[in-house]
């Protein structure tokens, strides 16, 4: 059941049954783990682009070393791996150098949703103004750009029958590259 951390107790709605596992959404936490924490995404309920913010940073951790071991077990057939703890910043929110928000294509008058796909859907984008994972010098340049890019579809005489990315990434000294054909260095 998505958002929900180990050992918690919840209510849940099937969606559908498989021959060996059922799906099913979260309607109501009963009784939540220790490491269970208010994200404070406005859009983390149905924008798909993080998935663990629900979570402290000790567990987000775990549970992705966790994840490496179950897919080189369950894809790769091996067993007792050892997977080193997983290594990341101190910060739960503002430190996330690179960004790749999609957009929809946009026909006649209605300008394009841009943000991440909608946690339920892979077809659908959530509309976000900022990403409070990113940093500011992304968030900054993100509004810049959705700004010039909506006011460029306003424009345009044609509709555009496709979506697609934009990238942000930040670099050493703070600058933000947005060209993917660029070269960008950044140390470590």
């Amino acid at each position: 059941v998505p958002l929900v951390l180990y050992g918690e107790k919840v209510l849940a709605k099937i969606k559908s049954n498989k021959s060996t596992y059922s799906e099913a959404t979260l309607v109501k936490v009963l009784e939540p783990s220790l490491e269970r924490v208010n994200p404070q995404c406005k859009y983390f309920s149905v924008c798909g682009g993080c998935q663990y913010q629900h979570m402290s940073l000790l567990a987000q951790r775990h549970w992705k070393q966790q994840q490496v071991i179950t897919s080189l077990n369950r894809i790769g057939g091996l067993k007792d791996v050892v997977v080193n703890p997983v290594v990341g910043t101190d910060e739960s929110y503002g430190y996330r150098a690179k960004l790749t928000p999609h957009f929809d294509a946009f026909l006649g008058n209605k300008l394009p949703n841009i943000g991440f796909f909608h946690r339920q859907s892979k077809s659908t984008i959530v509309d976000i103004d900022e990403c409070v994972i990113a940093t500011a010098n992304i968030n900054q340049k993100y509004k810049e750009m959705k700004r010039d890019f909506i006011e460029t579809a306003k424009k345009s005489e044609k509709s555009k029958q496709k979506g697609a990315t934009f990238l942000f990434r930040e670099v050493d000294d703070g600058v933000v590259v947005t060209d993917p054909n660029v070269v960008a260095c950044q140390t470590v």
